[in-house]
């Protein structure tokens, strides 16, 4: 016979045997390893819907910051428009207190100018009318003396030819 026969009967022989003996233990090691695995399955889906759970509370929180945020600009815009409407009229406000003064202070610098100017002017119309008014005086002084003088040079010759 042949030789493969007598090696293809001996494993036959062999893996009936390690079938037949093993059976009941590879019966029990599958039957364990799945009961571990459909275990491990489960506790793996409790997990899974547990972190969904956590995901769906963390993306609500999320809106909710996200709409705080979106209320925090709005106000904080807000706010700002109010502050610089604010600083506006308080410059425009700033601006009008510092014309008025400006001016104020215009008139009175013009005031104190023209007043300057006006006792100057007196001043110097009086220096004028003072020499002037001397001036006059000397010229009638001296009309008047040589006045005097022709009428007494007058009055010596008159009586000198009498």
């Amino acid at each position: 016979m042949n030789p493969y026969f007598f090696a293809l009967f001996n494993f036959i022989v062999l893996a009936v045997f390690l079938i037949v003996v093993l059976r009941k233990g590879l019966t029990t090691f599958f039957k364990r390893q799945r009961e571990e695995l459909e275990q491990k399955m489960n506790e793996a889906s409790v997990q899974h819907e547990k972190m969904r759970a956590e995901f769906e509370v963390a993306k609500t929180q999320m809106k909710d910051v996200e709409s705080k945020i979106h209320d925090m600009r709005l106000a904080a815009k807000r706010e700002i428009e109010f502050e610089s409407k604010r600083i506006e009229v308080e410059a425009d406000g700033m601006a009008t207190k510092l014309l008025r003064d400006c001016e104020v202070k215009i008139k009175a610098e013009t005031d104190r100018a023209r007043s300057t100017l006006q006792k100057e002017l007196l001043e110097m119309s009086l220096k004028t009318a003072r020499a002037e008014l001397a001036k006059e005086l000397k010229n009638k002084d001296e009309s008047w003396t040589n006045q005097m003088l022709q009428t007494e040079s007058q009055s010596l010759r008159a009586a000198g030819s009498k």
